[in-house]
């Protein structure tokens, strides 16, 4: 196999095996994610804390988490939409149990967030069964949320749910409802725990509103109070409780386009070259076509016959060549007298030459640099690694000597290269440098009186000397 083909061979296969890496379809986040960054999502808070100074870190897997030698944690959890695993929990115990201090975020008006709270002493429930109203009915509750300092900010509710207190020793009620309690705040030991019927306040559409509605103001200062060291205080925001929507190649990239996003551009490109994207079909088609083929030639009595005969001949050929006429390749050239030298009349290049082959090879180079070599041993005298030889062969030839040891010092690097004897120079098409050497060659040989390109050539000089 050509080498040149077989280094493109190794680098498509580096390339696909690269964007097998890749996840064959990429997904958005959703819900009140701190990687949503849509109008439900709380990317707007993530992004403020980490203005703050907090290290924020969006939790993907809790059982995965590093806590990077800090000592205090802030952990967040905004109205997740999937169950806490057994794991994720005793994960959560873990980090608590490993820092000197940990605080707690619960924003949730749904179920999942009670499992949470019930590792963090089962003080309050969240009855995600009920929903708030103001008077009389109606939506979107007013309430005066106050911060475990005793701040007060009144904000409006979207859908949110009562808590419910099951061991009320040391809880302090910060907001109510419609004689509900809707925020509460509690301290054991290290740590602190702070829980709201409504996720809403943190998300993004509510984060971006008027400076009359403190919904901002309201996030940033519960964190201070209950974090107030940000350069100690590496903040767990919950992101692995939200669904993550599928987004195919073609919408990933009209969103890069219509952002001018290069990196969502390319992953959707990298996405259609997935191996995933056009294997299947590829090998579908391939399948169909071994079964036409079977179905159609390979089950026919008379294909097998002649598969059989062909093969019964390709044995005998390669046991019995010279009787079935196989040509019997000449690889060394043997120092014979001049007169004895006819073998050239056949050398494997001439042959190329004469027949204009449509595409050379290293094996064309190494048979032109081979039959040059001899013909040059007995006109001038020497060969191309001899002493003096590009000198010799400037004077006999009236050639421009620096023109001469180029040629030749291009010759035996390539010659070196092909006996594996030097890396480079490094050939990128054998066939274009082949062809050049034939053409530089063939001016050479025209000095001399003999050429490569017509029928009778370099054999005629070997006679004469």
């Amino acid at each position: 196999m050509n080498r040149k083909y077989f280094l493109y061979s190794l680098i498509v296969i580096a390339f696909i095996a690269l964007l097998e890496t890749l996840p064959t379809m990429p997904g958005l986040a959703t819900g009140a994610s701190p990687l949503n960054s849509d109008w439900n999502g709380t990317s707007i808070y993530a992004s403020e804390l980490e203005k703050l100074g907090y290290r924020v870190i969006p939790v993907t897997s809790w059982s995965r988490i590093s806590l990077e030698n800090y000592t205090k944690v802030l952990i967040i959890i905004i109205s997740p939409e999937l169950p806490y695993t057994q794991k994720d929990l005793d994960a959560i115990e873990n980090i608590v149990g490993n820092v000197k201090h940990s605080s707690f975020i619960i924003a949730d008006e749904g179920p999942y967030a009670n499992s949470v709270l019930q590792i963090l002493g089962n003080r309050v429930s969240i009855n995600y069964k009920e929903t708030l109203y103001g008077p009389g009915k109606t939506p979107y509750p007013l309430v005066r949320l106050e911060t475990p300092s005793g701040k007060i900010y009144p904000l409006f509710l979207d859908y949110a749910s009562p808590i419910a207190p099951v061991n009320p020793l040391g809880i302090n009620v910060k907001g109510y409802v419609s004689g509900e309690y809707v925020a509460i705040y509690y301290r054991m030991d290290n740590v602190e725990v702070y829980v709201l019927g409504d996720g809403s306040i943190f998300i993004n559409r509510n984060l971006m509103l008027s400076p009359q509605l403190k919904y901002l103001d309201f996030a940033l200062e519960l964190t201070k109070e209950l974090a107030p060291n940000p350069r100690e205080t590496l903040v767990l925001f919950e992101a692995s409780k939200y669904p993550v929507k599928p987004v195919t190649p073609q919408e990933l990239f009209l969103m890069g386009a219509a952002t001018l996003n290069f990196k969502n551009i390319l992953y959707a490109i990298a996405i259609y070259l997935h191996p995933i994207m056009w294997f299947p079909k590829l090998a579908s088609k391939i399948l169909s076509l071994e079964n036409k083929i079977l179905q159609q030639y390979i089950m026919s009595i008379g294909y097998l016959a002649a598969l059989a005969l062909a093969t019964i001949l390709f044995l005998v050929r390669g046991r019995m060549g010279k009787i079935i006429g196989a040509k019997q390749h000449v690889i060394d050239f043997p120092e014979k007298p001049p007169e004895e030298l006819d073998i050239l009349v056949d050398t494997p290049i001439r042959r190329v030459v004469i027949a204009k082959k449509v595409k050379l090879s290293s094996a064309d180079f190494e048979s032109l640099y081979e039959t040059l070599d001899v013909a040059f041993k007995k006109t001038v005298g020497k060969s191309f690694e001899d002493a003096g030889f590009i000198s010799d062969l400037a004077k006999l030839t009236g050639l421009n000597i620096r023109d001469i040891e180029e040629y030749v010092r291009e010759m035996i690097k390539l010659k070196r290269k092909i006996e594996r004897k030097s890396f480079f120079p490094i050939v990128l098409s054998w066939n274009k440098t082949v062809r050049k050497l034939l053409i530089k060659s063939e001016a050479i040989l025209e000095k001399l009186g003999t050429t490569l390109m017509e029928s009778k050539g370099i054999e005629y000089v070997v006679r004469k000397i």
